[in-house]
């Protein structure tokens, strides 16, 4: 019984030893699984840096253009009230003109008539 058992045993060793190299071959083929997988969640963790960043430029950006577009419709708004202003103080001014032109005519008729009244006078008084 014990010469079978070291005839087992023997067996085994050489089993055993007949499966060294395939281990090997598995523990270098996990090594360089393990290296790739390292080197891939890198990759992504470079990958996860730029998503981040681009998600933080991009929200400024669309922020930016959100202010902008709200400045731009503010100043159109100021501009068009402006414009009313304007259309306003030059209808004023059209219609202040244009007394003004009759307050002129009237002044001019009573200046005409002043005058023409002195020379009247004048040509009468001189003996004519």
């Amino acid at each position: 019984m014990g010469n079978q058992l070291e005839q087992q045993l023997g067996e085994l060793n050489g089993v055993l030893k007949g499966l060294v190299p395939a281990l090997e071959r598995l523990e270098n083929r996990q090594n360089e699984t393990e290296r790739e997988a390292s080197a891939v969640g890198e990759r992504l963790e470079g990958l996860r840096r730029i998503v981040d960043e681009t998600k933080v430029h991009s929200g400024d950006r669309f922020k930016d253009l959100y202010e902008k577009c709200n400045q731009s419709m503010k100043d159109h708004k100021d501009n068009e009230t402006k414009l009313k202003i304007i259309e306003i103080d030059v209808k004023d001014l059209k219609n202040k003109s244009e007394g003004l032109g009759q307050k002129v005519w009237e002044i001019f008729k009573i200046l005409f008539a002043t005058a023409v009244t002195a020379f009247v006078t004048w040509r009468l008084t001189k003996g004519g």
